[in-house]
């Protein structure tokens, strides 16, 4: 199995995404703020419960785990190469 691409996220200025050299695209703001706060973790587990604060404030969110999931899963997404070829039923 080949070594995962490095990501590399830039803060200082306009936020700069790339994995494995190549520019990525993360346009929404929510997701950019999670990537950018876990990009300042340094590799180090966040919990939920911080992320939460750290994205939306002392706000008393409903179901913010499911809403941090969500944000996840657009983010790997978007790491993703768009998959080529017809979806199989």
């Amino acid at each position: 199995m080949p070594p995962e691409p490095l990501l590399e996220v830039g803060v200082l200025g306009p936020l700069v995404v790339r994995l494995g050299g190549a520019p990525l695209s993360v346009d929404r703001p929510l997701e950019r703020a999670l990537l950018v706060r876990l990009a300042l973790a340094g590799g180090i587990a966040v919990p939920d419960s911080r992320l939460a604060v750290d994205l939306w404030g002392d706000v008393d969110l409903a179901r913010p785990t499911e809403r941090l999931r969500v944000l996840a899963s657009r983010l790997r997404a978007a790491r993703s190469p768009p998959s080529t070829g017809a979806i199989n039923s």
